[in-house]
């Protein structure tokens, strides 16, 4: 906590404790949080503060723990709450793990698809792959290899853990996907779909994944305001026409890749990362309209025309 600014007080309570903190309005929330920890005998990653708002009587939680106290709208005498966010993964990490295994999976069948397949079939025999199924999987591969640099190079987060649950949740998805779409396209009984709709998904896909990076390399300029701004808004290229172009991208890729296999199970994999972007969309849109009253509230969330 900085020692330099005139001293006052908040209260921080949790469950039947409640403590006396100095107040520092330029002290950040995360700095509160590491304060106040061994206190209440609480790791700080696992701590939320919230606070009951005089006008509304609601909670409002302070998540962008980079913020300070004042950009918080915290003051001097008022009383802060912990919740307990529960067992924590760095963020980073836990997504490394999600896109990794992602790829480790669908490599696993496509480099023994004998061993996969006779389990169900003894007599099975596997064949040389077509160039369609070597390039589906370099494609693969590459999207999340893609995903992977951008965590660790690109990417920045407002708070650098995650609950473990959402590990949990986030593996099971992409993990069981790898595993269902890869038994499906390695399988000697793939059948791909006509080369023009190969080549037309390949372009699709480029298209996707280069117009999200470019929507994400946008994204990572804004890092510098984030001390200004709790919430910059981006406001160039595609940003200008949709909240989160770069989901919107996202399903583009996904489209493409769709189109290069035509399989059951990779659609219902776009449709339901479809929805997860959708939602996420929606909430940085709220977010925004929160933050910026200036804000449009008509913009598409992800889809918008480019004729507009």
């Amino acid at each position: 906590m900085t020692t330099n600014e005139e001293k006052e007080n908040i209260f921080v309570m949790y469950k039947n404790k409640r403590i006396v903190v100095p107040f520092y309005p330029q002290s950040t929330v995360r700095a509160l949080a590491s304060h106040v920890s061994s206190s209440f005998s609480i790791e700080k990653d696992r701590i939320r503060f919230y606070f009951i708002s005089t006008d509304s009587q609601k909670s409002v939680q302070l998540k962008e723990t980079s913020l300070t106290l004042q950009q918080s709208k915290i003051r001097s005498g008022m009383t802060l709450h912990i919740r307990d966010l529960g067992r924590q993964i760095d963020k980073k990490t836990s997504l490394l793990i999600q896109f990794g295994g992602s790829i480790l999976i669908y490599f696993l069948v496509f480099a023994n698809p004998t061993l996969i397949y006779r389990y169900y079939n003894p007599k099975y025999v596997s064949k040389s792959y077509t160039s369609s199924q070597i390039i589906t999987f370099i494609i693969w591969c590459i999207h999340f290899l893609k995903r992977i640099l951008e965590v660790l190079y690109l990417h920045s987060y407002s708070r650098e853990t995650m609950n473990v649950s959402h590990l949990l949740k986030g593996c099971a998805y992409y993990w069981s996907f790898s595993l269902l779409i890869s038994y499906v396209i390695c399988n000697n009984d793939f059948t791909p779909p006509r080369f023009m709709y190969q080549v037309m998904g390949i372009l699709m896909w480029f298209l996707g994944e280069y117009c999200n990076f470019a929507c994400h390399y946008h994204l990572s300029t804004l890092r510098d305001s984030l001390s200004q701004d709790i919430h910059p808004i981006p406001t160039e290229g595609f940003f200008l026409k949709a909240v989160c172009p770069h989901y919107a991208f996202e399903a583009l890729a996904w489209y493409g890749f769709n189109m290069m296999t035509f399989t059951f199970i990779g659609v219902v994999f776009n449709i339901i990362g479809v929805m997860r972007m959708h939602h996420l969309a929606r909430k940085r849109h709220n977010r925004y309209l929160a933050e910026h009253p200036s804000y449009p509230s008509n913009i598409p969330l992800m889809f918008f025309s480019i004729l507009n």
